[in-house]
């Protein structure tokens, strides 16, 4: 979506890059770590925690992007095209809910695998 909002010229390149490619990749690989869980395949642990990095790292460079390419002090990459389009409704939504939803998902998901054998026992309780 933000590589299309980048294309009409709504969103700068600084911001819709970084978000956009990383939301694909995590977005292509979450498959077949859902297979890799489900059939429960040698080193599903490893490739759940991988995607959890990559969606942190997925986030933390939306983000970065953002506010580098907004108009605040720190908008050091701020061009003709800023992220104002992300403080209105609905794509404020983004940046209000689902970032910090999926943050914690994220952090939650990383702190269960801590401990693989009880994660495992809960999800088949």
């Amino acid at each position: 979506m933000f590589l299309v909002l980048m294309s009409f010229g709504l969103l700068p390149g600084t911001f819709a890059w970084p978000a956009g490619i990383g939301d694909i990749i995590v977005g292509a690989y979450a498959p077949f770590v859902v297979l890799a869980i489900s059939r429960r395949t040698p080193g599903w642990h490893k490739h759940v925690v991988l995607l959890n990095v990559l969606g942190l790292l997925d986030f933390v460079g939306a983000i970065g992007g953002g506010v580098l390419s907004g108009r605040s002090p720190i908008g050091i990459l701020r061009g003709t095209v800023t992220t104002d389009i992300m403080q209105e409704l609905p794509l404020s939504m983004i940046p209000t809910f689902a970032v910090p939803f999926w943050i914690v998902l994220h952090i939650i998901s990383l702190i269960k695998l801590r401990n693989p054998k009880t994660a495992a026992e809960e999800s088949a309780a």
